[in-house]
């Protein structure tokens, strides 16, 4: 089972797959041909991951698990969905700050074990209704969903939702196409997973590469900003794969302008080196598959 969901995983490629090809193109390694090929590639493989993932996981085999907790809690402010290392530091922060909240984690064997630490988790199902009911969702204020997989945080959004309309939904998407998805069923603020994460290393990479880390944190900035906009403008045309594609390559085209547009004219000898580096970032926007959220991109 462990080997045919790391199969399923292994093929999809990542956004910093589009700094490499741009770092390549720069250097004269591939041409603009095979750069957009490869971003074609690694674009498809990213929207093909997810419902590749959760069709094996399907066939995944079963361990014996206990019996689901009753859940006898009051009422609280924030419940939280799912109780990983995302779900974690949301309750540690919460409760530094004296803000009740109820967890709901499915996973039995995590529950156990966080369990150890003095976190209080029920081990139940939040995809059920009447599991969010005794967890009192509709009265509370915010619920957050921390799960990972697409198919079961997409499910309890939509629960919530439909029968309890007036709570405010905020989750973490496993990438971009999951965060359309999100946002689709009535999520109010998305976050990528890994988009805030990959923002830090690619701005270290561009002081590394020679870029002061004013200028390298503005090219960040740029990018944020541009990438937000892109996915208002890809939410519109989410289901049509064609379209996005488009998208991504017009939105390379647009980003590299912007880029352009920054560049020092006053003969900096650092300037035509950092062309490359500036067009690394202007690979990361060619994915119309990646993380983000209301759109807000981890």
């Amino acid at each position: 089972a462990s080997s045919r969901a790391l199969a399923a995983a292994l093929p999809q490629g990542g956004e910093f797959a589009f700094v490499l090809f741009a770092v390549a193109l720069g250097a004269g390694l591939i041409d603009a041909e095979l750069q957009q090929l490869l971003v074609v590639v690694v674009t498809v493989s990213m929207v093909m991951t997810p419902p590749l993932y959760a069709l094996q996981a399907r066939f995944r085999p079963r361990e014996d698990a206990p019996p689901f907790d009753m859940i006898d809690t009051p009422e609280t402010p924030v419940v939280i969905a799912g109780f990983g290392p995302s779900g974690q530091i949301i309750g540690r922060v919460l409760r530094v700050k004296k803000i009740p909240f109820t967890v709901l984690e499915k996973n039995w064997q995590h529950v156990d074990f966080v369990r150890r630490f003095g976190n209080p988790v029920f081990y139940s199902d939040a995809t059920r209704l009447e599991v969010l009911r005794a967890a009192h969702v509709d009265a509370a204020r915010l619920l957050v969903i921390a799960i990972p997989d697409p198919a079961v945080s997409l499910q309890i959004a939509e629960n919530v939702h439909r029968h309890f309309p007036k709570v405010k939904i905020l989750a973490l998407a496993r990438d971009r196409q999951h965060a359309m998805q999100l946002m689709d069923a009535g999520v109010h603020f998305v976050v990528r997973r890994t988009y805030f994460s990959s923002l830090a290393l690619t701005r270290e990479a561009l002081i590394l590469l020679g870029e002061s880390p004013e200028r390298a944190a503005r090219s960040i900035e740029t990018f944020r900003e541009h990438d937000e906009r892109l996915l208002s403008r890809q939410f519109a045309m989410h289901r049509d794969q064609d379209a996005l594609v488009q998208s991504a390559r017009e939105s390379a085209r647009e980003l590299e302008q912007l880029f352009a547009s920054d560049r020092p004219e006053n003969g900096d000898p650092k300037a035509a080196a950092n062309d490359a580096v500036e067009l690394t970032a202007a690979g990361l926007a060619g994915a119309p598959v990646g993380e983000q959220g209301t759109p807000r991109g981890d």
